[in-house]
């Protein structure tokens, strides 16, 4: 049965989504039992959301550092020390961010593996009895 997810939305604002998820998150997910779909569909949202958070991070660090690169081969357009300082302090909050996205997709994925264990231990449901 395939079922659309609700909490995957706007894709290109992932760490604005991944914010608004782990709000509405519950402060523990279930480790006793398998998650209801709709904390299955939050937990998976966590995953995509925080990789496409640090993939963006990545490849915007990686498109700075290129053109950083050349700017410093130019001698017509010379860096201001004020531009070095205000491009390390979003370096080092994007490196710290990315670390916290790394953790959130972390979680959600130790969170999912573990709802997988739960369902695979489960019982089998007895014909005729609810899911």
């Amino acid at each position: 049965m395939s079922t659309v997810n609700p909490y995957i939305q706007h894709l290109d604002r992932a760490p604005y989504e991944l914010g608004c998820l782990i709000a509405k998150m519950p402060q523990f997910m279930p480790r006793d039992r398998a998650f209801t779909l709709d904390e299955l569909h939050m937990s998976q949202a966590v995953s995509v959301h925080a990789g496409n958070a640090l993939d963006s991070i990545e490849h915007g660090l990686e498109a700075l550092g290129a053109a950083l690169f050349s700017a410093s081969e130019c001698r017509d357009f010379p860096l201001h020390q004020q531009h070095i300082g205000a491009i390390g302090t979003l370096i080092k909050h994007l490196a710290i961010e990315s670390q916290f996205i790394r953790s959130c997709l972390d979680s959600a994925t130790s969170d999912q593996s573990n709802h997988e264990a739960q369902r695979a231990s489960a019982p089998p449901a007895r014909k005729g009895a609810p899911a």
